[in-house]
């Protein structure tokens, strides 16, 4: 929970030393304020964190794209394959059969 530096709320629940992240004080300034030096706190931690996991995720998501372009790829290079050996299969009777009565005629 994060509260003002100087609400009651904050003063009843004896959270003096907890200070929202967005504010900045210097050493002085809240020593002046709170009456000790602003220990670490683990929630600065906690934020760190939860944006390294924004930043995993998006990464994560990236590659999840990508992987998924490079199998449509592959997908497409395979249908490609398919019908260049299909073609070939055709190709073979008729390159046989010319083959076979263009030998002779070529020879005499």
């Amino acid at each position: 929970m994060l509260l003002p530096p100087n609400s009651r709320l904050h003063h009843d629940l004896g959270l003096k030393f907890l200070a929202p992240t967005s504010l900045v004080f210097s050493p002085k300034c809240y020593l002046r304020a709170f009456g000790h030096v602003r220990p670490r706190v683990e929630y600065y931690v906690v934020e760190e964190e939860e944006e390294e996991e924004e930043e995993e995720e998006e990464e994560e998501e990236e590659e999840e794209e990508e992987e998924e372009e490079e199998e449509e790829e592959e997908e497409e290079e395979e249908e490609e394959e398919v019908t260049s050996i299909k073609s070939l299969y055709k190709a073979i009777p008729t390159a046989l059969f010319l083959r076979s009565y263009a030998t002779p005629a070529q020879s005499t």
